[in-house]
């Protein structure tokens, strides 16, 4: 990808003695299960936004944005582990410029464990297209919105050094031609050469 993603020993440490199975017992989660938050950690290189070469939407309709969206594929990153039917359901909330985020996936299969987070979104310019991504952990995420479809189909996000992508749909399953767009809309800023394609078959997800 473009950029380096550095490591984090600090947010590693805290998420192996936080984070726990849902369905399971209250164990440690091995640092790869981090892949639950699906887009929770954006940006970890923590490099200052001015000196960015990202460009986001001039413009984000937020109504029209919120909602549940699919993954259709992202740019793996170190501290991933694998990941089926992820989804993020963002949801108004009474302070202006607030989201709710509900981030799940599935381990590994469709049949995995569920796996899933909940935080906040916060809008920090006036386009809407840039968002700070608070789940608890000792940094926020970056959440960089660069393309969407006319209708709000699909979505881009990477964060402000373009060392994360995802491919984002209002739908289990892209249109192939929406999927291009989307695609070569993230090429003309993001290294698209290692898009992992994202299970959505005969996934199960959570209840609105």
């Amino acid at each position: 990808m473009m950029g380096n993603q550095r490591q984090n020993p600090e947010l590693s440490t805290y998420l192996k003695t936080t984070l726990s199975d849902r369905r399971g017992p209250r164990t440690l989660f091995i640092v790869k299960a981090i892949q639950l938050s699906v887009l929770s950690i954006i940006g970890l290189s923590a490099v200052s936004a001015s000196a960015s070469t990202i460009e986001t939407l001039p413009h984000v309709d937020v109504a029209r944005y919120v909602g549940r969206w699919f993954q259709i594929a992202r740019n793996p990153l170190p501290f991933e582990g694998e990941c089926a039917c992820s989804q993020q359901t963002l949801t108004p909330t009474t302070i202006a410029g607030t989201v709710a985020v509900h981030n799940s996936c599935n381990d590994k299969t469709p049949l995995g464990p569920l796996r899933e987070i909940r935080g906040t979104a916060s809008v920090i310019d006036a386009t809407n297209s840039k968002l700070s991504v608070d789940f608890g952990f000792p940094r926020k995420g970056e959440y960089w919105i660069i393309a969407v479809g006319t209708n709000y189909e699909y979505a881009v996000v990477t964060d402000s050094m373009g060392n994360s992508l995802y491919i984002l749909s209002k739908t289990p399953q892209l249109d192939p031609q929406l999927e291009a767009e989307a695609r070569a809309a993230a090429a003309r800023q993001v290294d698209t050469s290692k898009l992992l394609v994202t299970d959505q078959n005969q996934c199960v997800y959570p209840p609105l």
